[in-house]
């Protein structure tokens, strides 16, 4: 009977073993980035630059801004208006930390870019 149980533990612990090592390895692959920011270094200030270019690339100044937020909202920004400006944000869950994506911008009379900036970082509990 002890043979039987002890068996039984250690197929329990080797099997929650090979469950946590295959989460582990197989999380990156969840990536849940945006387009936008897919690829970026994980310097975080480096990153920010690459995002900052990789924004003015795609929304240079004077694009409608409809069809900035159309886009950031199909890779699953969410945008919000506040007394601060508008601006869209998202968070992509990593194993520990998320993963933190913002554009701000301003937009004439007309519905048009007249500026934006992009944040990429992190927040870790």
């Amino acid at each position: 009977m002890r043979i039987l149980v002890k068996s039984a533990l250690i197929s329990a612990v080797v099997l929650f073993i090979i469950i946590l090592i295959t989460l582990l390895y197989a999380w990156p692959t969840f990536d849940e980035r945006p387009e936008l920011a897919r690829g970026l270094s994980s310097n975080f200030e480096e990153g920010e630059i690459q995002f900052n270019a990789r924004l003015a690339e795609r929304f240079p100044i004077g694009t409608a801004e409809n069809r900035m937020i159309a886009t950031l909202q199909d890779q699953g920004f969410e945008v919000f208006e506040d007394d601060f400006g508008t601006y869209a944000n998202h968070e992509a869950p990593q194993l520990v930390c998320k993963l933190i994506t913002r554009v701000n911008w301003t937009s004439d009379n007309n519905g048009r870019l007249t500026s934006m900036s992009g944040v990429y970082g992190a927040a870790c509990p």
